[in-house]
């Protein structure tokens, strides 16, 4: 909503276009309006009060038939890929990143399995409109919003593939961009994605771990898992998560002796990295292997990487392509590899990654986390 102030009424009162009986009505209307745009989320404040817990199976299912792992980073810039053969044209992702963080094959859903993710991301809505989410555990809590985003985010990409850049897509009439459009109802409050990350999560969890459990959809992005967030893995999750970013060269690297960091740090540093040089080095540390800790640069302040906005799905949002030749046979979500050029020059070079992480001992994905093994009790430990 547009903001007008008194003085810009008063600028309005000199013109003569409005009296000032008539301004004195406006300013009222907007400071009410005002008022119940800051209140709106109170709503969706954490007031944990019961122990109620939502079943993601469904979710679970989809993600693990969609997504595509491809490992921890080897922490290589890969060049400019070869081209097609019989052509001079590289097709898909040419990224020095586009062999990390997981991936979705947008190119290869088919209709009946979108319809699944509507329907899917329709049932988020009715149970987060039925049930007060503001009640139940903190981590219950989390798993919802970070399910609710990221079915919402692969629905919408699904739905408007072919897409290049997530960040530069225009949805609804008039057209806003993607991430703010109001495009989810919780308990008649219409929600956009920014508003998940923003004002209700950010807003309300301390701990800056929470940044990794949101899929922007492009590669400099956390990464989408195979499985869906629940009250009892989403501390395991957003471990794995802040660990393959930190980890990965799109997270942190050292070039020409400065010291780069992902510009997803910045974009969050109001809420949890007001000192930036300072807290971010403390965060990141925790999650840093060894051998990526030592290249860190002592009292060296950190720059901005290049964020990396094309699309994560493995043709570089180049549209859909009809099959040719079978990769892996087709599940039963519909999704399949086909044998197009780019897909398999995209997995041909995921081929020699993954023979690469063997080489460097790296090939398991993730480690465990002393925080997240079980109490006795079977307890798990609440994000604040």
């Amino acid at each position: 909503m547009r903001r007008l102030n008194s003085i810009t009424l008063a600028a309005i009162i000199a013109l003569g276009v409005i009296s000032s009986k008539d301004a004195s009505a406006q300013i009222t209307l907007i400071q009410n309006a005002q008022s119940f745009e800051a209140q709106s989320f109170d709503k969706f404040i954490p007031r944990p009060q019961k122990t109620t817990r939502i079943d993601y199976d469904i979710w679970n299912d989809l993600l693990g038939e969609m997504v595509l792992s491809t490992g921890p980073s080897a922490r290589k810039r890969y060049g400019r890929p070869n081209a097609i053969t019989g052509s001079r044209f590289v097709r898909g992702h040419a990224s020095a990143y586009r062999l990390e963080g997981n991936r979705i094959p947008y190119s290869e859903i088919r209709p009946e399995f979108m319809g699944m993710l509507t329907e899917y991301r329709k049932d988020l809505e009715r149970i987060g409109t039925e049930i007060d989410i503001s009640k139940l555990p903190r981590n219950e809590q989390l798993a919802f919003w970070f399910n609710l985003h990221n079915a919402v985010m692969v629905e919408q990409l699904a739905k408007e593939y072919p897409v290049k850049r997530p960040e530069d897509l225009k949805i609804g009439k008039p057209a806003v961009q993607f991430y703010d459009a109001k495009i989810i109802d919780i308990k008649n409050t219409k929600l956009s994605l920014r508003d998940i990350r923003e004002k209700i999560v950010y807003a309300n969890w301390r701990n800056p771990k929470v940044i990794y459990g949101f899929y922007l959809g492009d590669i400099g992005s956390p990464s989408i898992q195979n499985r869906a967030f629940n009250g009892s893995n989403v501390n395991q999750i957003l471990n794995l998560n802040a660990e393959e970013f930190v980890n990965s060269l799109r997270g942190f690297h050292v070039r020409n002796n400065k010291q780069y960091v992902s510009r997803l740090y910045t974009d969050v540093a109001k809420f949890y990295f007001p000192n930036f040089d300072r807290d971010v080095e403390t965060h990141i540390k925790k999650y840093m292997r060894d051998d990526v800790k030592s290249q860190m640069l002592n009292a060296a302040s950190f720059s901005i990487d290049r964020y990396d906005p094309i699309i994560a799905d493995m043709t570089a949002g180049q549209g859909r392509y009809k099959s040719i030749s079978s990769l892996s046979s087709t599940s039963r979500s519909g999704v399949s590899l086909t044998g197009h050029n780019t897909l398999k020059q995209f997995v041909n070079e995921l081929v020699v990654k993954r023979e690469k992480l063997k080489e460097l001992g790296l090939y398991s994905n993730g480690t465990v986390i002393v925080e997240d093994i079980e109490t006795d009790d079977g307890s798990k430990p609440e994000i604040e």
